[in-house]
């Protein structure tokens, strides 16, 4: 049986490759278990973006008592390259995408 939280993570790229898809982008996707960004989409117009997959996962922190988002970081590598990091709630399907 595979890991609930892999399954988690294929399910947030295709929901992400899915969104750019329906925008009219070509998307490309790796088929490397480990490289700098998850998901590749160029626009008609020549917009690219390298993005990093994450489903969103919140937790209540200790002493506190509002769930907050757990908070990914990009690897220097990934920040050298302009990697985006999108964040997808598998429930709702919506996208966070954080462009900084």
């Amino acid at each position: 049986m595979r890991d609930k939280k892999h399954v988690a993570g294929d399910l947030a790229e295709a929901i992400v490759v899915q969104h750019y898809i329906r925008k009219g982008w070509w998307v490309y996707t790796s088929p490397q278990a480990h490289q700098p960004a998850d998901v590749i989409a160029l626009s008609p117009d020549g917009e690219m973006l390298l993005l990093e997959v994450k489903k969103d996962s919140k937790r209540v922190n200790p002493g506190r008592s509002k769930s907050e988002r757990i908070n990914r970081v990009l690897n220097e590598q990934q920040k050298s390259l302009n990697v985006k990091l999108v964040y997808v709630d598998t429930d709702t399907q919506d996208l966070d995408l954080k462009m900084t």
